[in-house]
C-alpha cells in the first residue's frame, strides 16, 4: 500500500509506501524533508515515490516487486542524515577523550605546582610535580595533533602553567644557591680548620715543613698540641708559653703590673716563605673597634674565657698592634685571658687565620701549663 503526502515547500503531492511510515524522505522536486505519517510495517512490499504529475497507468495489477526494484526505483530517495553526522561527531569526541583527560591532569598539576613555587624555601620542591604534569601537557598534545588538533586546548594550559611553575622553581633553587656562595659557606670556611700540624717548636719558630698530611678524621684530631707547630701557607705559629701570673702592663708609657693574676699565652708567628712579607694584625690588639680576628678559649667543661683588656691608654707588654714579617723572620705576641678554673683537663684556643690573611681558624689544646720553647 502506498500513502499520499503533501510537500509543505513545492505543494506537490507524493506517495510512499507503508514501510517508510514514521521516517523522513526527501521531496524528488525540491528536496525539502517530509515526514511520512502512519505506523511502521515490515514486509517484502517495495517502497515507491511518484509525483502527482507524473501519467499514471489507468490499469494497475497488484503484484509483488523484487527487491531489486525496491534498490533502482529508490535511489534518489534519500534518508535524514542528522544521526549519521551526530555518530561521526560522537567518533571524533572519542578520538580527542585522551588528549582532553591528559590536558586536565596536566593543569591539575600545574595548579599545585604553582601554588607551592611561590613560597619561599619550599617552592624548589614543587619541581617534581610541575615536571610531571609538563611530562603530561605534552603528551597529550602529540596526541591531540595525532588526531587532527582535536582537544588540545586543555595540553597547551597544562603546559604552560607547568612551565610557569618549573621557572619559578628554579628561581629560588638559584637563590638559594646564591645565598650559601655568599653567606653559609663564607662561614663554613671561617670555622674551617685549615692548618698542618708540624713536629717539632723551635725557639726561632721559623722552620720547614712537609706538605699538608691527610686531612683530620674528627674533632679531635683537628687541634694541634700546644707542644707543635700548625701552618697555614707561609704562615708558622706555635706557642712558646702558657703562664698563670700577674701581666705586665705598659701604663701611658709607664712600666706596671696587673693587680690579679691572669692567664698569659705568648706566641710565635713566623715567615717561612722566600718572596712575600705578611701583614699580620694582633690577636691581642683591642685598639680596633670591630675586632675582626678576635681569639677564643674554652675548656673541656665548655667553659669561655675572655680576653682581659686593660683600656684605651694600657696595654700588655710585648704585645703588637700589628706587624710586617718578612721572609725567615718572625714575631712575638702575647694574649691574656682570665684565669680558668680549677680541675680542668684543657684548654682550647681558637686563632681567626683573618688575622695575617688566611682562611678558617687554626686550633691548639692546651693540656698542661708552662714552656714550650726548649
Amino acid at each position: 500500500m502506498a500513502s499520499a503526502i503533501n510537500c509543505p515547500s513545492c505543494k506537490s503531492k507524493i506517495r510512499a509506501s507503508d514501510n517508510l511510515a514514521g521516517r523522513k524522505v526527501k521531496c524528488p522536486k525540491c528536496g525539502q524533508l517530509i515526514a511520512v505519517p502512519g505506523q511502521t510495517h515490515l514486509g517484502p512490499a517495495a517502497a515507491f515515490i511518484q509525483a502527482e504529475s507524473m501519467p499514471q497507468p489507468a490499469l494497475q495489477t497488484p503484484a509483488i516487486v523484487p527487491n531489486t526494484s525496491f534498490d533502482t526505483s529508490f535511489s534518489n530517495l534519500e534518508e535524514d542524515d542528522r544521526p549519521a553526522r551526530r555518530r561521526a561527531h560522537s567518533d571524533a569526541s572519542t578520538r580527542g577523550g585522551a588528549a582532553h583527560s591528559l590536558g586536565i591532569g596536566s593543569m591539575v598539576l600545574g595548579v599545585v605546582a604553582l601554588l607551592f613555587s611561590f613560597i619561599p624555601c619550599i617552592g624548589a620542591f614543587s619541581m617534581p610535580l610541575s615536571g610531571l604534569g609538563l611530562l603530561l601537557g605534552i603528551t597529550g598534545g602529540v596526541v591531540a595533533l595525532c588526531r587532527s588538533g582535536r582537544g588540545i586546548g586543555f595540553p597547551i594550559a597544562g603546559s604552560a602553567i607547568n612551565g610557569m611553575a618549573f621557572v619559578i622553581a628554579l628561581f629560588w633553587l638559584g637563590l638559594a644557591s646564591a645565598t650559601h656562595k655568599a653567606f653559609i659557606q663564607p662561614i663554613k670556611e671561617e670555622n674551617a680548620t685549615n692548618q698542618r700540624i708540624e713536629e717539632g717548636n723551635k725557639s726561632s719558630g721559623v722552620q720547614s715543613a712537609s706538605e699538608n698530611p691527610a686531612p683530620p678524621k674528627n674533632e679531635d684530631a683537628a687541634w694541634a698540641d700546644a707542644r707543635k707547630l700548625v701552618r697555614q701557607g707561609d704562615v708558622q705559629v706555635g706557642i712558646s708559653s702558657v703562664t698563670i701570673d700577674q701581666v705586665q702592663l705598659l701604663d701611658l708609657g709607664q712600666p706596671s703590673i696587673s693587680k690579679d693574676k691572669l692567664l698569659v699565652i705568648r706566641l710565635r708567628i713566623g715567615n717561612v716563605g722566600q718572596t712575600r712579607k705578611i701583614e699580620y694584625e694582633s690577636w691581642g690588639d683591642t685598639s680596633h673597634l670591630i675586632d675582626h680576628h678576635f681569639p677564643s678559649l674554652k675548656d673541656n667543661f665548655n667553659n669561655n674565657y675572655r680576653r682581659i683588656t686593660f683600656g684605651v691608654f694600657t696595654r700588655v707588654k710585648d704585645q703588637l698592634s700589628s706587624e710586617s714579617i718578612r721572609p725567615g723572620t718572625s714575631v712575638e705576641d702575647v694574649l691574656v685571658f682570665e684565669q680558668p678554673i680549677d680541675r680542668i683537663n684543657y684548654l682550647r684556643l681558637e686563632l681567626p687565620a683573618s688575622a695575617f690573611g688566611g682562611k678558617g681558624k687554626l686550633r691548639f689544646q692546651i693540656n698542661a701549663y708552662g714552656q714550650y720553647a726548649p
